[in-house]
C-alpha cells in the first residue's frame, strides 16, 4: 500500500544517460550476481554507477550469470565442476577461488567506479547490520532461510520456533541452529565471503547462514538511507531485472508489505540511530534491456547504418504522400506507388543485412539470457576495447529500450523472438 514506510515501485521514465548524473547525487546501485556480468551490466558501470555483486548465487542453477565458468571472446569455459554450490566455494580445478577471478575483473576494468559484494557491503556498516540482524531474529527468524552445507550447498528451512531454525540439507538431513547464534552464522558468511573475493581465500566451513531477499532488500535500504542522511522520506534507487521489477511490485506476493512489517519492527525495537530512520522509497529501474552497447568500432557503425535506414524510410513516406497527392491521374498514381514500393523494399532489405550481420557477429546484441555470444568484464580486461552507448541509446527513457529492441527485430524476423522473455 502506498502508505508503507518501505515502499517499492517500478520507475522507467528515467533516461539510461541520467543515470550516471543520478548516482552523483542520490543512492543508485546496479545488483547483477558474481560471475560473467552482462553488456548492460557493462554499460551502467561505464556510466559511474556503483555495482554490489550478489555472493549466494548457485552454479548450474544460475544460468544467467553462471559462475562456474568464463565468458570470453563470447565462448564460455567450464572452470568447475561443482554444481548447486554456492559462488564463493566454487574452485578452479587449480585450486582458486572463482568469485574472486569474476569480482577483480571487474573492478579492474572499472577501477573508477565502486565495485563491492553485498558481503562486503555489509561488513562495512557491521554495527548497524548486526543490530538490525538481531532484532530479526527475534521478530522475523523465518528471514535466515538458507543454511550452507561444508561443501558449499545449500540447506533449506522447513521450521522455526522459539528455540531454533530447523534446515533439510540436499541429502534430506534435518540440521538444526540455535535461535542465539543466528545472527552470528550469519555474519561468519559474510566475512568469509567478503575474504573469498577480495582476497581470494578459498571457503572451507559450513553451518553458515543466508538470508531471504526481502531482507536483502531492508538492509540495503536501511544502509542507503543512513549513508545518505536527508529528511523523513529517502528515496533509493536500484537498476534490476525485469523478474525483480515484477515480483517486488506483484501486489499478491507482497513484497513491500512483508519488507515494510520488518522495517516497522526493525525502527520500534532499533537504537537511536535505526529508530531515527525515514521512510523510504525504493524505486527499481529494469535495465537488462540496455542490449545496444558495443565493443568494437564496426558494430557501432551498424548501429548507425540501421537507424539510418529507419531515417531515409520516413523520408520516403513522406515523399510519397507528396507525389501522391500531386498525381493527377490514377494511372500517375499508380506509377508513384510502385515506384516507392521498389523504393522501401531496397531500404528493409538493407536494414535486415545489416541486422543480421549485426546478430551472427561475435557478440550479438540479440543474446537470449544465458548465451554466451555477448561480451563480459573478461573481455575488457588487459584489453583496449571500449564500451560505447550510443547517445541515441542515452536518450531513451528505460520504458523505451524493450520497444526499441523488439523494433530492430521485427526487422529481421528470423531472430529468436524469445529473447524478450
Amino acid at each position: 500500500s502506498s502508505n508503507n514506510p518501505f515502499s517499492i515501485r517500478v520507475e522507467v521514465d528515467v533516461r539510461v544517460g541520467a543515470l550516471g548524473e543520478l548516482a552523483h547525487r542520490e543512492p543508485v546501485s546496479r545488483t547483477p550476481h558474481i560471475g560473467n556480468l552482462y553488456p548492460a551490466d557493462l554499460a551502467l558501470l561505464s556510466l559511474g554507477v556503483p555495482t554490489r555483486l550478489v555472493d549466494k548465487n548457485c552454479s548450474r542453477i544460475d544460468g544467467v550469470y553462471a559462475p562456474e565458468a568464463r565468458i570470453v571472446g563470447a565462448r564460455e569455459i567450464q572452470l568447475s565442476d561443482q554444481a548447486h554450490t554456492l559462488s564463493p566455494y566454487l574452485i578452479t580445478r587449480d585450486g582458486r577461488p572463482l568469485a574472486y577471478d569474476h569480482f577483480h575483473a571487474v573492478a579492474r576494468a572499472f577501477s573508477r567506479v565502486l565495485v563491492s559484494t553485498y558481503s562486503t557491503v555489509y561488513l562495512k556498516h557491521i554495527d548497524v547490520v548486526e543490530e538490525t540482524l538481531a532484532i530479526l531474529a527475534k521478530s522475523a527468524a523465518d528471514v535466515f532461510n538458507r543454511l550452507v552445507t561444508s561443501d558449499g550447498r545449500v540447506a533449506r528451512l522447513v521450521s522455526s520456533d522459539a528455540d531454533g531454525s530447523a534446515y533439510r540439507d540436499p541429502l534430506g538431513k534435518i540440521v538444526r541452529v540455535r535461535r542465539d547464534s543466528l545472527v552470528r552464522r550469519c555474519i561468519d558468511y559474510f566475512e568469509r565471503s567478503a575474504a573469498c573475493a577480495v582476497e581470494g581465500v578459498p571457503m572451507q566451513t559450513g553451518g553458515h547462514l543466508l538470508i531471504s531477499a526481502q531482507a536483502d532488500l531492508l538492509l540495503q535500504g536501511v544502509l542507503d538511507a543512513l549513508e545518505t542522511g536527508g529528511d523523513r522520506n529517502r528515496t533509493i534507487y536500484q537498476c534490476s531485472g525485469i523478474a525483480m521489477a515484477r515480483y517486488a511490485t506483484n501486489p499478491r506476493l507482497g513484497y513491500s508489505d512483508s519488507i515494510s512489517r520488518l522495517y516497522v519492527e526493525v525502527r520500534r525495537r532499533g537504537s537511536r540511530v535505526l529508530a531515527m530512520l525515514p521512510d523510504i522509497t525504493l524505486l527499481l529501474i529494469p535495465t537488462s534491456m540496455l542490449r545496444l552497447v558495443f565493443l568494437d568500432a564496426d558494430r557501432y557503425s551498424r548501429h548507425r547504418q540501421i537507424l539510418d535506414c529507419d531515417e531515409r524510410r520516413l523520408i520516403l513516406k513522406r515523399k510519397k504522400a507528396e507525389e501522391i497527392k500531386d498525381a493527377r491521374t490514377d494511372r500517375e498514381r499508380r506509377i508513384v506507388i510502385d515506384r516507392y514500393q521498389v523504393l522501401f523494399g531496397q531500404v528493409n532489405e538493407r536494414q535486415q543485412s545489416l541486422i543480421a550481420e549485426q546478430a551472427a557477429g561475435k557478440f550479438s546484441p540479440f543474446y537470449a539470457l544465458g548465451d554466451s555470444s555477448r561480451f563480459t568484464q573478461y573481455d575488457l580486461v588487459g584489453s583496449d576495447a571500449k564500451i560505447e552507448v550510443p547517445a541515441d541509446v542515452l536518450d531513451l527513457p528505460i520504458k523505451h529500450l524493450a520497444p526499441r529492441m523488439k523494433k530492430l527485430l521485427a526487422a529481421y524476423p528470423q531472430l529468436r523472438s524469445e529473447i524478450f522473455v
